[in-house]
């Protein structure tokens, strides 16, 4: 009990640093932000903060990670007798409603990507291999015995579409309403020309 006790404290104080950190993300950006005014806002030491995250590009990355963990998590479960499309689409479906359950964070987050540097975009290229790899293994289980289809390159395109539309019609825009129809009507584009390769 006393265990479980101490883990719920840790990840409360891990939460608070990282909402701190997001609440200055957004108003300032990642680069005119410093470690010291994300503890100062959270009420933590710096000393405390490393405990946690490494650096303030780790707090910007945490989302992609989170989200990420949840839809694997998701893709794990989906039922066997949705074909590769509606395995596909069913992550997306869920990525989207996870990022407009945290819109605040997720949008601190993509401007922490759009504002870059190089801590920033190595963080977010592994994000975005590990997005890929979850549409990857749902393609692969599809993809009929004989095709060359490029799952890796099929894969990466997905990701892009998605950042794409979530930049377009969300960061900038605020359309919410419109990221499912994008994402569908882009998605239709690329497996128009993959049909011939997957099992359904």
């Amino acid at each position: 009990m006393k265990l479980g006790r101490a883990a719920n404290k840790k990840k409360q104080m891990e939460e608070r640093i990282y909402e701190a950190g997001m609440t200055l993300f957004q108003e300032k950006g990642v680069a005119n932000t410093t470690l010291q005014e994300i503890c100062e806002l959270a009420g933590v030491s710096k000393g405390t903060i490393f405990n946690y995250f490494s650096s303030k590009e780790d707090i910007v990355a945490k989302f992609g990670q989170n989200q990420i963990k949840v839809l694997r998590e998701f893709a794990e479960q989906l039922p066997v007798s949705l074909n590769t499309k509606e395995k596909i689409i069913a992550v997306l479906m869920e990525d989207i409603r996870g990022v407009k359950e945290s819109s605040f964070s997720a949008k601190a987050a993509l401007k922490g990507i759009s504002e870059g540097g190089e801590k920033v975009y190595e963080l977010e290229s592994k994000n975005r291999r590990d997005l890929a790899n979850i549409y990857e293994n749902i393609l692969k289980e599809g993809k009929k015995a004989n095709s060359d289809l490029n799952t890796a390159l099929v894969a990466d395109l997905i990701v892009s579409i998605y950042f794409h539309v979530l930049n377009k019609h969300f960061y900038h825009n605020d359309q919410r309403d419109k990221l499912e129809t994008t994402i569908i009507a882009s998605l239709e584009v690329i497996f128009d020309g993959i049909n011939s390769h997957i099992k359904e």
